[in-house]
């Protein structure tokens, strides 16, 4: 099967996609700066000729959509897990370009993808002291476990916001010449919809 044959295909699947796609962005604001995320990094893939991971994120689309308008908690987990994942693969697209264009000065490279690493680990953190609360509301076997582990990620949303909200990396990594990365719009929905969702 040639190359060509199957981007076609995988292009054709994708369009399929776009009358649910335009129904969940028109029923769900939440949805939007996601599928906008999801959307951009699948065509990126299909441009490099990364066709499996193209088949993957294809899938998790499908998955992605087939979620109420009105999610409850889990599909909102998802939906931050998805946001998340579509931030990580924007950081690691814009530190190729950057390590791309600064080949010849590898100190002007260093120092830069030292502040996307740095900015990667911080959201790892975030991301992994969230998702240990929000399993804990899963699994919580009374209301006041369930309370006391809805305060936990409250109290991590709040500071997670407020990380976005103020690092000074976020704006200029969103605004860098090299790449498009959109960081805080995507963690911002989805965070504040698990946090109304949760109070």
């Amino acid at each position: 099967m040639s190359s060509a044959w199957v981007a076609e295909a995988l292009t054709a699947q994708m369009n399929s996609l776009s009358p649910r796609i335009r129904q969940a962005i028109a029923n769900q604001a939440l949805f939007t700066p996601v599928i906008v995320g999801a959307l951009s990094r699948l065509q990126q893939d299909l441009k490099a000729g990364h066709h499996e991971q193209v088949r993957e994120g294809i899938a998790e689309l499908d998955d992605l959509l087939k979620l109420r308008f009105e999610p409850d908690f889990s599909e909102l987990r998802h939906v931050w897990l998805f946001a998340g994942k579509n931030v990580r693969f924007d950081l690691a697209r814009l530190r190729r370009k950057v390590v791309e264009a600064f080949k010849d000065d590898p100190v002007t490279a260093a120092a830069v993808t030292y502040g996307l690493d740095r900015l990667t680990a911080n959201l790892s953190t975030f991301d992994g002291w969230l998702a240990r609360a929000l399993d804990a509301r899963l699994q919580a076997e009374s209301p006041l476990e369930r309370l006391q582990a809805d305060r936990e990620a409250i109290e991590i949303i709040e500071g997670y916001l407020d990380f976005l909200g103020t690092d000074s990396l976020v704006s200029a990594i969103e605004n860098n010449p090299f790449a498009p990365a959109n960081i805080q719009a995507p963690l911002t929905v989805t965070l504040t919809a698990l946090a109304e969702r949760l109070a």
